[in-house]
């Protein structure tokens, strides 16, 4: 077999392509040498598996330098591509959406893994699974695409990307159950235009909403005491209310004085309390 230069493949995914194919040839040696118990030749076994490790590190380190995406891509080749093929995917599944492609993606990266009971027990603890992690390479779920001579390190890296797709695709599925989850609530969602209320009603509104009770509680806290008519005047500020409006509806909340302008009547109550019930606020006074 003539082995491939790496110097010979620079900048170009279809080189990066053909240059893949050299490690799935490759690969498909040291299957056949492993298995050829009559003729094996442990050293040219060793030196195929070696030759392997290296150019696959070096597709790896490629590949994010050219952004060329293949099924063992680093992390960073993964997310820049992912619109691209998504696109593509659509395009050949025209009655597909986002979330299928996710979960195909997750299928894709959950075939390329499986796992491998380990005989040599000097590096794990006896009292633990004696499991090793293997890739499969190819399309194929198949013995003859286990890539159980990687070293430690190759496995490593690989695991890390992978549990950083998965993470990645993780992400992306909670961003379309949010979103159409927010669709679904702005759709459902009607929203009310109260702005309209009288003005003895807006003095209802904060009271039922406690917004008297806290102006009262920071007028004694800040000025130390309390007045009605002080209390108009900060409401006339930012309710529209004007303060000689405001003063004689809430004098007679706060005393005797003219009880005929109270403004929390039966009739009052009952409109802001069935307007704060479409909005479904929860209110201050009438639940406690």
């Amino acid at each position: 077999m003539k082995e491939f230069d790496y110097d010979d493949f620079k900048n170009s995914s279809s080189i990066c392509g053909k240059y893949y194919t050299g490690l799935l040839k490759i690969h498909g040696e040291i299957i056949f040498l492993h298995k050829d118990q009559s003729q094996k030749d442990e050293k040219q076994l060793k030196s195929k598996i070696r030759y392997f490790e290296e150019k696959f590190n070096e597709l790896l380190i490629q590949s994010e330098k050219d952004n060329f995406f293949w099924e063992f891509c680093p992390i960073t080749v993964y997310e820049k591509t992912y619109q691209l093929r998504k696109k593509k995917y659509l395009s050949i599944f025209p009655q597909a959406e986002d979330i299928d492609f996710i979960i195909e993606e997750e299928r894709i990266i959950g075939d390329r893994y499986t796992q491998q009971l380990v005989d040599d027990t000097e590096s794990y603890d006896l009292s633990l699974p004696k499991i090793k992690p293997i890739y499969l390479i190819g399309s194929k779920r198949h013995p003859d695409n286990e890539m159980f001579y990687l070293n430690d390190y190759l496995l490593k890296s690989i695991g890390y990307n992978r549990n950083k797709k998965i993470n990645y695709l993780n992400e992306r599925k909670n961003q379309l159950i949010n979103s159409k989850q927010e669709s679904r609530n702005n759709v459902n969602e009607i929203h009310l235009d109260l702005s309209n209320n009288f003005k003895s009603e807006r003095i209802v509104f904060m009271h039922e909403l406690g917004i008297l009770d806290y102006l009262e509680k920071r007028m004694k806290t800040d000025l130390g005491y309390f007045n009605a008519n002080k209390l108009a005047e900060i409401i006339s500020t930012f309710s529209g209310i004007p303060y000689t409006t405001a003063q004689s509806a809430l004098n007679p909340i706060y005393s005797d004085a003219n009880p005929k302008n109270n403004p929390i009547t039966k009739n009052n109550l009952e409109k802001v309390i069935n307007k704060l019930n479409k909005i479904g606020f929860i209110k201050t006074k009438s639940n406690q």
